[in-house]
């Protein structure tokens, strides 16, 4: 299980690289300051692309059937392209989802929390909801999807076989967890190859899921103890 701790103090007494070992809760991270920037969202397909580095983009399928294409804001995308150059040759970056519209954000809120609620009818609907913001933001408060800087992804062969986690991205599991331990040693030296991989460029990991990483947003600033997060929700529709 992850340590979700109570206050920012409490976190911030963690030294920065113990705190990807610990979290805070959707009401702490989603009601810290933004000043957003106002930084664009750039196509990252197109843009490694131009670079000539190579990127698996697998949406979801119903963001698939509207036909999405893969956005970030332009510092997370660069830095991404950055990552990627660094990867050792024959592996390629396979991300899910960029930025996420917020009706999809409702769709998926929605389905997870059922499925709490299906699975432990006995719980209060505090703990249903705390629960289910283990694996997915509140559309109601301020998803890191949302913003532009957050991105799910996993790393593949250069023929697109996925290398092997332990457990499939998007898992609702306390295998989802980075660190989790039980996990044979290539399912975790294939983590951490993701993890050093995005880390070394800026990105902040969400300990309760090895495939989500950000850039700019409420979690990174609270991670790196910024005063504010750089990237605010953006609506399109």
């Amino acid at each position: 299980m992850i340590k979700v701790l109570p206050t920012l103090k409490k976190y911030w007494e963690f030294p920065i690289e113990k705190r990807k070992f610990v979290t805070v809760g959707e009401k702490l991270s989603t009601s810290y300051p933004i000043n957003d920037n106002k930084e664009i969202l750039v196509n990252v397909v197109k843009l490694f692309a131009k670079k000539k580095i190579n990127i698996f983009y697998t949406p979801p399928k119903e963001i698939a059937k509207i036909k999405q294409d893969l956005f970030l804001r332009k510092t997370a995308a660069n830095l991404l392209l950055d990552a990627a150059k660094t990867l050792p040759s024959g592996y390629v970056l396979k991300v899910s989802e960029g930025y996420r519209p917020l009706w999809f954000q409702r769709m998926e809120f929605e389905k997870i929390h059922q499925s709490f609620i299906k699975k432990h009818p006995k719980w209060s609907k505090k703990r249903i909801w705390e629960e289910t913001t283990m694996y997915i933001a509140d559309p109601k408060l301020s998803p890191p999807h949302a913003s532009g800087g957050t991105f799910d992804l996993t790393i593949t062969k250069a023929n697109g076989k996925e290398i092997d986690m332990g457990i499939k991205l998007n898992s609702v599991s306390v295998k989802s967890n980075t660190f989790n331990k039980n996990l044979t040693k290539k399912q975790k030296e294939n983590r951490m190859l993701l993890f050093e991989t995005l880390t070394n460029k800026g990105f902040v990991n969400i300990p309760s899921e090895w495939w989500h990483y950000s850039y700019g947003d409420q979690y990174w600033a609270i991670f790196n103890q910024k005063p504010y997060a750089i990237y605010g929700k953006v609506d399109i529709k």
